[in-house]
């Protein structure tokens, strides 16, 4: 590229020189900041709206006090409890301790 031709080039033209920009990288970063901007503005406006849905059930009268639902629960009688039956059979006993681990010692080779 001519001396001149830098100077009054965008940064674009000047990394895509000789590459393929038919190819679809040169059109996404040319027009990044247009698609950056369009973002951001779709996720205010989603935001501001879920702020309005907010604010306005907030501010919406209710409809004075509820009346709270109450239902009796009758249960069922707990089975009698059986002075002749044996208790149950104790726990068993816990497991014996494990040995503790035995330090490696080195192998000693014997002529035979």
């Amino acid at each position: 590229m001519d001396s001149n031709k830098i100077l009054n080039s965008d940064y674009l033209d000047i990394l895509f020189e000789g590459r393929n920009k038919v190819y679809g990288a040169y059109e996404l970063r040319k027009n990044y900041p247009k698609r950056m901007m369009r973002s951001m503005f779709i996720i205010g406006g989603i935001g501001v709206v879920i702020a309005a849905a907010a604010l306005v059930s907030t501010l919406k009268p209710s409809e004075g006090p509820r009346e709270a639902i109450t239902k009796e629960v009758v249960l069922a009688e707990p089975p009698p409890i059986d002075p002749n039956e044996p208790p149950p059979p104790p726990p068993p006993p816990p497991p014996p301790p494990v040995k503790p681990t035995v330090k490696f010692t080195p192998p000693v080779i014997e002529k035979d």
